[in-house]
């Protein structure tokens, strides 16, 4: 019986072990297949990926090349040969100079002005020296000292197609940061970062004071373009290596130097005629009935024919603000680019020539407001004028006798000798109120005498003022000039002056033998108006 019943159960795992498996079923094996392929797939692309990234970190990457503002850099060469003031018919040594400037487009380069200072040559070269050609000045600003220039041919502008043009922006104040571009050698660019560190002033004109983070290349280092952002905010003036410190004139005075029309020799600086003295007394404070805790300066002279004076400023008054920044007892106002600035500095800087410059006042103990025309008159057509740096200063040699106007210049020129300004010229500074008034519109002076025989016995005299000739009293140069040359009834000329002996006297002829005598052996030209 147990034998009948294993025989269909042995049947049934038979059938059961006869249905369709994966390894037996044709789709089944397809759709395996198909998995299989489409995972070596997947897996050969991730390889691929992999091994992209893997090689692109194991190639070096190109940087992005940064930007060069050195390429805006050219070198300025200059011969320069002022007149010597002492012997006006002559030139003094001549210089030569050698610094940076700045591409501004347009075929238009920047500099500082000293370099260009009575310049007789001037050259523009590439940076490598690879090229050089004749350059000339269109403007020259002696008190902000910049010097715009350009190609003496205009088929040289082609100079300036490797150069990179720099546009000014705003100006830097306290705590700002820039970089200076410089050269080493004409071909390797040096970028040094930089900070604005204080104010200072050259020529009585305020100065960026910035600390470099690191030593500047050797050579010039006068007018290195400075850049913050891609544009010019600054350029370099001078440099103190043992201090890293750079000083450089800011972008309020480069756009205000670039807005002007002007050509050739200009001088923009704003000139008020005033002297000040501190107010360092307590004694004198309360006499002038101030604050013991209140700045200022005291106003102890107005130079007659002077914006000041023309704005109703006076002696005696006390400067306490300008433009609303009060000074401090040692004179000082807090500029808002420069810090800490001395007072007379801002105001020669502060605003442009035709603008006004707002001055709050004690007089009395009364404070009041002054609006000051902004002008040069003091220095244009006042008693001392400027002589203007390579111009010829006027003159005129009489027999041996040399005369010339006394000029502001002429008198800084003395007053920085080692003897000083002589006091027949000191008294003058002092009186020129007084002599304003008595009609002279300029003084003439006779500053040196030349041994001949129409100035014999006279050699010791010079440095003193003309007062007339010929009993006429003189008023300015050309008149002098005019009544010298006039022709006398005894042949005699009369010279006033005032010093010992007071009275010069000299023969026509005599002076005429010695004027054709000093033409042919010493000085071809005896005269300069």
């Amino acid at each position: 019986m147990h034998k009948y019943l294993i025989l269909p159960v042995l049947a049934l795992v038979a059938l059961v072990s006869c249905e369709p498996t994966e390894r037996t079923n044709p789709e089944a094996i397809k759709e395996a297949e198909r998995r299989a392929a489409a995972a070596r797939a997947a897996a050969e692309a991730l390889a691929a990926e992999s091994a992209a990234k893997a090689a692109s970190e194991i190639q070096p990457q190109e940087a992005p090349v940064p930007l060069n503002y050195a390429t805006s850099l050219l070198e300025i060469r200059t011969n320069a040969q002022d007149f010597n003031l002492l012997r006006p018919w002559e030139k003094a040594e001549a210089e030569q100079n050698c610094v940076f400037g700045v591409y501004l487009g347009n075929n238009m380069v920047l500099t500082v002005g000293h370099a260009v200072k009575a310049a007789t040559y001037v050259e523009i070269a590439l940076p490598d020296d690879s090229r050089v050609v004749p350059g000339k000045v269109v403007r020259y600003d002696e008190d902000l000292n910049l010097a715009l220039l350009t190609v003496a041919h205009a088929e040289d502008t082609s100079l300036f197609e490797s150069r990179t043009p720099l546009q000014p922006a705003s100006p830097l104040k306290l705590g700002d940061k820039a970089d200076v571009w410089s050269m080493v050698r004409g071909l390797v660019p040096v970028q040094v970062p930089l900070v604005v560190e204080s104010g200072g002033a050259r020529n009585r004109m305020p100065r960026l004071v910035m600390k470099v983070a690191q030593p500047l290349p050797a050579g010039s280092w006068c007018g290195l373009p400075i850049i913050k952002e891609g544009r010019l905010v600054a350029i370099s003036e001078g440099y103190q290596a043992p201090t890293l410190q750079l000083s450089a004139i800011n972008a309020e005075f480069i756009n205000r130097f670039l807005a002007s029309s002007a050509e050739g020799l200009v001088s923009s600086a704003p000139v008020l005629g005033v002297h000040v003295e501190l107010l360092d007394s307590p004694i004198f404070r309360r006499f002038l009935k101030l604050d013991d805790k209140q700045g200022g300066m005291y106003i102890s002279k107005v130079e007659p024919g002077g914006a000041a004076e023309g704005a109703g400023l006076r002696k005696g008054d006390v400067l306490l603000a300008i433009e609303d920044m009060p000074l401090d007892n040692q004179g000082r106002c807090r500029h808002p680019l420069y810090g800490l600035t001395d007072s007379m500095y801002i105001t020669r800087s502060f605003k442009p020539l035709g603008e006004q410059l707002n001055l709050t006042i004690s007089r009395n103990g009364e404070v009041q407001q002054l609006a000051v025309p902004l002008n040069r008159d003091l220095l244009e057509t006042g008693l001392f004028r400027e002589n203007k740096p390579g111009v010829q200063p006027r003159y005129t040699v009489w027999g041996g006798l040399v005369f010339q106007p006394l000029t502001k210049t002429y008198l800084e020129m003395l007053e920085g000798k080692a003897s000083g300004l002589p006091l027949e010229l000191l008294e003058l500074k002092d009186r020129s109120k007084e002599l304003r008034d008595e009609g002279y519109e300029e003084l003439v002076a006779l500053t040196l005498v030349i041994p001949t025989a129409a100035t014999q016995d006279y050699e010791s005299l010079g440095f003193c003022m003309v007062e007339a000739v010929n009993g006429k009293r003189i008023r300015n140069f050309a008149e002098f000039v005019a009544l010298l040359e006039a022709p006398t009834p005894n042949a005699l000329t009369e010279i006033t002056i005032n010093k010992a002996p007071y009275r010069i006297y000299l023969n026509r002829q005599t002076v005429e033998q010695c004027n054709d005598m000093l033409r042919r052996q010493a000085i071809p030209r005896l005269k300069a108006e």
